[in-house]
């Protein structure tokens, strides 16, 4: 259980002893986004690095990079909107390992990111666009709250968010204030 600052010492615990919670240290509130998302782009770093020494067709370098880098992300992705920066580090990542570019040595990269995202019959590699999946991911999400009523969220925010609507009128696709609400 994390207390503000301004509620004192003796009454945060009160509320842990009559709720029995534990006392636990509020981190991530002075943290940075690139702090807190350091760990995905570290996890994906750490799995490229591993298979970096390794003699890996194109073939088998695609295969990693959509199965592994690109995977690790989706669930952070569907939960948080990541910052422009961690998806443009993650880009990276797997751009300089697709080339085949080691530490301390620069490759060239005879294809830009923007075209290795499109799909493989408009000529690219059909790698995903991590900042166009995140916002996908996340207006998946926010599509489940009015159409999910077994979801607690909505069972417990739908009365702030859709408040000006009801619910048999509420159109997803026109309504854009609840978008911007939800995120």
């Amino acid at each position: 259980m994390v207390c503000s600052k301004n509620i004192p010492e003796i009454r945060a615990e009160e509320l842990q002893s009559i709720l029995e919670f534990n006392n636990m240290e509020n981190n991530l509130v002075s943290m940075s986004k690139k702090e807190i998302f350091a760990c995905i782009r570290e996890r994906v770093w750490k799995k490229l690095q591993g298979w970096k020494e390794q003699l890996l067709s194109k073939a088998g370098k695609e295969i990693l990079i959509k199965a592994v880098a690109q995977s690790i992300p989706t669930y952070a992705m569907g939960c948080f909107k990541l910052p422009e920066y961690s998806c443009s580090e993650l880009k990276s990542l797997a751009s300089n390992f697709w080339w085949g570019q080691k530490e301390g040595a620069r490759k060239i990269h005879w294809v830009k990111r923007s075209e290795m995202c499109k799909g493989k019959k408009n000529g690219g590699m059909g790698f995903r666009d991590l900042r166009t999946f995140n916002m996908a991911m996340l207006t998946k999400q926010a599509w489940r709250i009015p159409h999910d009523t077994n979801i607690l969220f909505t069972r417990s925010r739908k009365g702030d968010i859709f408040r000006q609507h009801h619910s048999c009128v509420l159109n997803w696709d026109t309504d854009h204030h609840i978008h911007d609400r939800v995120f």
